[in-house]
C-alpha cells in the first residue's frame, strides 16, 4: 500500500510543470502596471477633458465632480488585466468621476455607453447612447437606448473632434442631464 502511494506521488510530482516564481510574477505585474500607466497617459493627452457631450464638470463647484478618470470600455475583472489587452488607449476614454461612476446616467451604472464610428475605436469619433429609462423613469422603461450625441471630425482635416448638430430632443436630454441631482 505504501509503495503504491509513493508511486502515485512520484508520478504526480513528475507531471507537474514548474510555474513562474514569485519574483517573475511580481515583475510581470509591475510591467503590466507600467504599460497601463503609459496607455492611460496617452488617453489623458488625447482627450484633455471629460469626453461626455457638453459635460459641465469643469464648471462645477464640487471638486469631486471635476476629478478626471480614465474609463475602460471593457471591465478588467477580478484578476485585473493579465494580458494587457483591455488597457490600451483605443479602448479607454477620459471622463469626469460623475459621468464615469457616480451619476444616475454613467458608464459604470451601464446607463451610458459609447459606440465606435470608425475602426479607430475611441481614437476616432464616437457616438454616445443613454438609457432613457434612467433619465426619465416615469416615461420610459429601463433599456430604452437612444443616441445622445455623435462626434465628427472638424472640417479642414485637422483631426480634432467636435459634436455634430443635435436635434431638439437631444438638446433637451443634455440639458436635463446637466440638471440631474448631484
Amino acid at each position: 500500500m505504501i509503495d503504491r502511494r509513493k508511486a502515485f506521488m512520484r508520478r504526480r510530482w513528475e507531471k507537474k510543470k514548474p510555474g513562474p516564481t514569485a519574483l517573475a510574477r511580481r515583475r510581470r505585474r509591475r510591467q503590466l502596471s507600467a504599460d497601463e500607466g503609459r496607455e492611460k497617459q496617452k488617453v489623458r493627452d488625447r482627450d484633455v477633458r471629460c469626453r461626455f457631450p457638453r459635460c459641465g464638470c469643469s464648471k462645477s463647484r464640487d471638486t469631486m465632480k471635476r476629478v478626471l478618470t480614465v474609463s475602460h470600455d471593457f471591465h478588467k475583472g477580478m484578476g485585473g488585466d493579465p494580458t494587457g489587452g483591455v488597457s490600451i488607449a483605443p479602448l479607454m476614454l477620459l471622463l469626469c468621476k460623475w459621468r464615469h461612476q457616480d451619476a444616475p446616467v454613467s458608464r459604470d451604472k451601464k446607463t451610458a455607453r459609447t459606440v465606435y464610428l470608425t475602426p479607430d475605436q475611441n481614437e476616432g469619433p464616437i457616438s454616445w447612447e443613454i438609457d432613457l429609462g434612467a433619465l426619465y423613469p416615469a416615461n420610459f422603461p429601463a433599456g430604452t437606448w437612444r443616441e445622445l450625441a455623435r462626434e465628427g471630425y472638424v472640417e479642414g482635416g485637422s483631426g480634432s473632434l467636435r459634436l455634430e448638430r443635435l436635434t431638439e430632443e437631444q438638446e433637451q436630454w443634455i440639458e436635463d442631464l446637466a440638471e440631474m441631482a448631484r
